[in-house]
């Protein structure tokens, strides 16, 4: 199985689920549907938004008060950047 995964493990770079507390889901899904707009967003499960380069999704605990972050992007530096943007704004509280 890792062979099979490697050539696509060095393409894709994933943030790994990152879990944030947050006072209020709902106020910072709206913080990113809302700085995301010039995506494109869905919201089948928490909110996700997909761009040319990269993409997340974010979705709410069912028994907890945070949201848990999955980031993916073309390259690590950009994975880096867009993790800490999309953090950034679900911490805002």
């Amino acid at each position: 199985m890792a062979e099979l995964l490697a050539p696509l493990r060095s393409r894709y770079f994933i943030s790994g689920e990152i879990n944030s507390t947050v006072a209020d889901v709902a106020a910072a899904l709206a913080r990113l549907e809302a700085q995301f707009a010039d995506g494109e967003v869905t919201k089948l499960d928490g909110i996700s938004v997909d761009y040319d380069r990269w993409h997340f999704n974010v979705r709410p605990s069912n028994t907890e008060p945070l949201v848990r972050l999955n980031l993916g992007a073309d390259s690590r530096g950009l994975m880096e950047e867009k993790r800490d943007l999309v953090l950034g704004v679900i911490r805002e509280d």
